[in-house]
Formats: C-alpha cells, sequence, structure tokens
C-alpha cells in the first residue's frame, strides 16, 4: 500500500452508516462475507452498528458488491430502500431545531464535517443558485459511483424534507466520470455535469429560506389566535427557541408571532415575573446543557450557535448560572453518567 492509500485508510466513518448498503446486498442475494474480506470491511462492526470502520473499505465494499450483483444503481437503491423520513434522523438537536432549509443544511454541514474528516463539505453561490457540494476524497476508488449516487440522493431527500416531494435540483454536477453513465430513473429530466470536480446539487436560491415542515406545522398552532387569549409559557418557549437558533431573538418579532404588541407582551410577562431577555437566558441554558450533555459538539460551536459572539461570554453566563464553566459541567455530567452505569 502506497502512503497515500495509507493516509486514506486514516479517513473514518460509523459503521452504523454502511449497514444500509450491507443490507440491501445481503437482501439481494450478495455474499457480504467475502466482498467485506476483498474491500477489508471489518464485518462485526457494520453488522453491530458499532465502532468506526476506514472510509475508503466502505467504498470498495459498494464498488465489488455492484459489480457482483450486476447493479449499475446500487447507490441509489440503497438510499431509496433506506431514505430519510424525518428531520430528527439527520443527528444533533440543531440539525432538528433548524427553521429554515438554508440553516438544516448549515447545521448538517458542521455535524459531518465534525463527525468525518474524509469529505470536504459547503454551500456556494452560483449565480442565482446555491449549490450544495462534497469535495471527492478517493478519486481512484472503485466504488465511488455508487457511493456518489447514495450521497446524491440521500441528500435530495433531505430538501424534499422541507420542500414539495417532486422538487428536483435545479442541475447535478457528478465527479464520479467524465464520461455519461446509466442514471438512476429518478434522475431523468435533470441536467447532469459529468466529470464535475465535486459533487454539486444546485438549488434556486430561495429555497434557502424555507421553513422546515416541522416548523411550519408547530408554528400553525400560534397562527390565527385571538390576542386575548391567554399566552402560554410552552408558547413563548418554543418561539424562542426558533429564534435561538436561527441566529437572532427579538421580543417584536416574538409578540407580532403571538398577535400582540410588544407593550402587552411585557406586561404580561410581568404579570408571571418573568422578562423577555430572562426567558432568552433560560432557553439558552436549556439548549446549552442539553448539547454538551448530549453531544461532543466543541464549545465554541454551541457558544455560536446559541448566540454568544465569543466564548468567554458562554463561559460567563454558564458558570453565573451553574457554577461550573461549560467543560466543567461536562466532564462532571459524564462521570456522574459512567459511575451510574
Amino acid at each position: 500500500m502506497n502512503q497515500r492509500q495509507s493516509n486514506e485508510e486514516l479517513i473514518l466513518i460509523k459503521a452504523s452508516q454502511v449497514w444500509p448498503f450491507m443490507d440491501v446486498v445481503s437482501r439481494l442475494g450478495g455474499n457480504i462475507e467475502d466482498l467485506a474480506e476483498r474491500a477489508g470491511l471489518p464485518l462485526d462492526a457494520v453488522l453491530e452498528k458499532k465502532g468506526v470502520i476506514g472510509e475508503r473499505s466502505a467504498w470498495r465494499f459498494a464498488g465489488f458488491a455492484a459489480q457482483s450483483l450486476g447493479n449499475e444503481h446500487l447507490g441509489y437503491l440503497v438510499a431509496t430502500e433506506h431514505p430519510v423520513h424525518s428531520v430528527g434522523e439527520l443527528g444533533g438537536m440543531r440539525v432538528r431545531m433548524a427553521p429554515t432549509i438554508g440553516k438544516l443544511l448549515q447545521f448538517f454541514i458542521e455535524d459531518v464535517t465534525y463527525e468525518n474528516n474524509g469529505a470536504k463539505y459547503s454551500l456556494i453561490r452560483h449565480g442565482d443558485h446555491v449549490v450544495f457540494r462534497r469535495e471527492i476524497m478517493f478519486p481512484d476508488c472503485i466504488g465511488r459511483w455508487q457511493t456518489e449516487q447514495y450521497i446524491v440522493t440521500i441528500l435530495v431527500q433531505i430538501i424534499r424534507l422541507c420542500a414539495e416531494n417532486s422538487w428536483q435540483p435545479s442541475w447535478l454536477g457528478l465527479a464520479s466520470s467524465a464520461k455519461p453513465l446509466s442514471i438512476p430513473s429518478g434522475w431523468s429530466g435533470i441536467d447532469i455535469k459529468w466529470g464535475n470536480p465535486a459533487t454539486e446539487i444546485a438549488m434556486d436560491e430561495s429555497l434557502l429560506h424555507r421553513q422546515v415542515s416541522s416548523a411550519i406545522q408547530l408554528l400553525a398552532k400560534h397562527h390565527g389566535r385571538e390576542p386575548s387569549r391567554p399566552i402560554t409559557s410552552g408558547e413563548i418557549d418554543y418561539i424562542v427557541d426558533r429564534q435561538l437558533w436561527s441566529g437572532g431573538t427579538s421580543i417584536a418579532e416574538t409578540a407580532h408571532e403571538l398577535g400582540v404588541s410588544s407593550s402587552t407582551l411585557k406586561r404580561r410577562l410581568k404579570r408571571d415575573n418573568r422578562t423577555y431577555s430572562g426567558i432568552v437566558g433560560e432557553r439558552r441554558q436549556y439548549w446549552a446543557e442539553r448539547l454538551l450533555v448530549e453531544t461532543d459538539t466543541p464549545l465554541a460551536q454551541i457558544a455560536r450557535t446559541l448566540g454568544y459572539t465569543h466564548l468567554p461570554n458562554f463561559t460567563r453566563a454558564f458558570k453565573a448560572r451553574t457554577g461550573l464553566t461549560p467543560s466543567g459541567f461536562r466532564a462532571n455530567q459524564r462521570s456522574n453518567s459512567n459511575a451510574s452505569d
């Protein structure tokens, strides 16, 4: 193995991410033991969905499997048989709370980049379009066409969670081959650019501002309300949460969504011995604690997500409420959890 391939073997992904390929190949009659051995893929880890494995070996497995089964659209088939049904399947709380497609893709890119050093993801502007871009890491790997099919199909599914089910990319840039290949039936009618330097999915820029379906459904409760109807703490908390995750809080916007004036909202909060700034602080603290305990998200990223300009500001605010720094709180909670196990 040359030095380049040796370095590439250090690029790891979660074993559970490869399981859908294993499941479909097995169902189609493929010899997964033989294919895994040829690809250098640790079969037990994938079947048990535990730990991490070399990403290059996963790509090779997909390529060998497609050859063995004579299925040139295996990657597409795996993505359609194991589709993304909800935003909640995509990862952490930031993704689940994303109010718009733009924020959803931004959070998704940040989370995937943090978990996997084998690919570079970005959103770039291209005229009136925005392009979701994934730079390939193994240009000479046998399974890259199958993997590209899978990735493109999953990303289209993610966007369709927020847009209509019939949504199609404005165009696709494919990096697997300089020559046109047979494409999956679901891609018919899409303008495809072969031999692209990276995998690219183009969409109209206006799509980024569209609200995520789950957010629309939850917000429906707050529209058309009578101004005289009591404002519940749950309603306010939800609206502040959504504002936090979208990058800014505003009492005027909160009042507008509740159908009252800012002064009316302030008076009603005062009756409950609450203030808008206090609620923002409470919700920031709530999400900070969840992110610290339930995820490995870096502290700087948590601070940025929750609207703190600088990490020291987050640290001071957190310590004022708990007596611990964010890192100390995370370590303490995990130590208690391990002790209870």
